[in-house]
C-alpha cells in the first residue's frame, strides 16, 4: 500500500475533504465577521462562496491548463483558463494601474457571501481590487465549462508562446460601478 499521495483517488477524496470541512468552517466565519487573512486564502473563500454553481472542482482549478495556478504563457485553452487569464490580468491591473504593487495577492479584504454571490465591502483601493478579481472571477467559472484533458496540464510542453493582451480596464466595485483606469498624466486612478 505504502503512503498517500495526492494522485492516489482515495486520497484526493480525503484531502478535498478535509478542505471543504476547513473552508466551510472558515467561510460560516467569514460571512459576518471582519477578517485580516491574506488574499489568496480569501480567494478560496471567495470561489467557496460560489461552489454550488461552479462546474471546475476547486481542488483541481490551481493545475488546470495554462493559466490557472502560477504563471502562465501562450493563449487560454477553453473559458476556464480564459478566466484564469482575466484574472491574472485584474491582480495586474491593481498592482500597477491602482498602485497595489505585490500586496494585492496578500491584500486582505473584507466580503460576505450572499444570495447571489459574493459581497466586497472593503473600503480600501487594494483591498476592493483584490475583491473584486476574485468576484469576477469566480463568476466567470460560473458560466466556464471545464474540459478533462485540460487537468493538470503539461505547461512546459504545451503552453508555450506570450501571453494575449489583457482588457484596458477592470471595474472596481460591483455591476454598476464606472471602470477604473489610470488618469491622464497622473499615474493614479481615475473614476469614469
Amino acid at each position: 500500500e505504502g503512503p498517500c499521495t495526492l494522485l492516489q483517488p482515495s486520497c484526493m477524496v480525503a484531502v478535498w475533504l478535509l478542505l471543504v470541512t476547513l473552508l466551510s468552517q472558515s467561510a460560516h466565519k467569514a460571512q459576518s465577521s471582519r477578517r485580516g487573512r491574506r488574499s489568496l486564502l480569501e480567494m478560496g473563500l471567495t470561489l467557496w462562496c460560489y461552489r454550488h454553481r461552479l462546474q471546475t472542482p476547486l481542488f483541481a482549478l490551481n493545475l488546470y491548463g495554462c493559466h490557472c495556478g502560477s504563471g502562465g504563457s501562450g493563449p487560454p485553452l477553453d473559458a476556464v483558463d480564459q478566466c484564469c487569464f482575466l484574472h491574472d490580468c485584474c491582480y495586474r491591473h491593481a498592482r500597477v494601474s491602482l498602485e497595489c504593487r505585490g500586496r494585492v495577492k496578500w491584500q486582505p479584504y473584507e466580503f460576505a457571501c450572499g444570495p447571489s454571490g459574493t459581497e466586497c465591502r472593503s473600503r480600501s483601493v487594494c483591498g476592493r481590487a483584490a475583491c473584486e478579481c476574485d468576484r469576477r472571477f469566480a463568476e466567470c467559472l460560473t458560466a466556464a465549462r471545464p474540459r478533462r484533458r485540460h487537468f493538470f496540464y503539461k505547461r512546459g510542453e504545451m503552453c508555450t508562446g506570450p501571453r494575449g493582451p489583457c482588457p484596458a480596464a477592470f471595474p472596481l466595485g460591483g455591476e454598476d460601478a464606472a471602470p477604473t483606469r489610470l488618469g491622464p498624466g497622473h499615474g493614479k486612478p481615475a473614476r469614469g
